[in-house]
């Protein structure tokens, strides 16, 4: 069994923060697929920087005040939304951004999210792991490994790369692991860092990767 694969038998039995308020998890009951995909943009754009619980509670305000949808969110106001985002790190800017994206969805892509890493980057606020992100949540389409900062950590502290940026960590990921592991590799080990391999004091005795970690062979 790989590390991948012993990542995500450990997963299966523990949840993780993710999997209740991530992008996927928060959009998963809305019946409008168009309406559900800018709920999935929307929520990886106030997620960044942001603990999970708030950009939950910021999400919940912005559904509670219907402003998960193209139409709402043109016909609402800057401040209003920016008032749901509280709590939220950059909340004024992204507030700024959600409303720009709203008026460019409208103008340029009917209403829709675009289905593109390169459209989906001309849009306010939007960098490479938000796009990848997206495409693979909201389109179901997976292009790329999203590279946050627990993966970033996870796979430079178990050695399975060394690099100094998530942009570096990504194309050497994606060199690892198969297309077709693409997705899963975010999924599982977003997680993993939530609960396990934490960014202080790792839990290195629960850890199903122990025994192959260059970190806990140098403890």
């Amino acid at each position: 069994m790989d590390i991948l694969e012993k990542i995500s038998s450990y997963r299966k039995e523990n949840k993780a923060p993710v999997d209740s308020y991530g992008c996927s998890a928060l959009n998963k009951n809305t019946p409008d697929e168009r309406q559900r995909r800018f709920g999935v943009l929307v929520t990886v754009l106030i997620s960044s920087r942001t603990k999970d619980a708030q950009t939950a509670k910021a999400w919940s305000l912005l559904d509670k005040n219907k402003l998960l949808s193209v139409p709402a969110v043109l016909k609402s106001t800057e401040d209003k939304i920016r008032k749901c985002l509280f709590g939220v790190g950059f909340h004024k800017t992204k507030s700024r951004n959600i409303k720009k994206i709203a008026e460019a969805l409208s103008h340029e892509h009917s209403g829709d999210i675009p289905d593109s890493i390169s459209d989906l980057l001309k849009l306010p606020g939007v960098g490479i792991k938000t796009a990848l992100l997206v495409m693979q949540h909201g389109w179901n389409r997976c292009v790329g490994i999203s590279v946050d900062v627990h993966l970033h950590r996870v796979f430079n502290r178990i050695g399975v790369v060394s690099t100094g940026k998530p942009e570096e960590t990504q194309s050497k990921l994606e060199d690892i692991y198969p297309e077709n592991k693409w997705g899963t590799v975010n999924e599982t080990v977003v997680g993993f860092g939530q609960i396990c391999c934490l960014p202080t004091k790792p839990r290195c005795t629960d850890c199903p990767i122990k025994d192959v970690c260059c970190y806990k062979k140098q403890q």
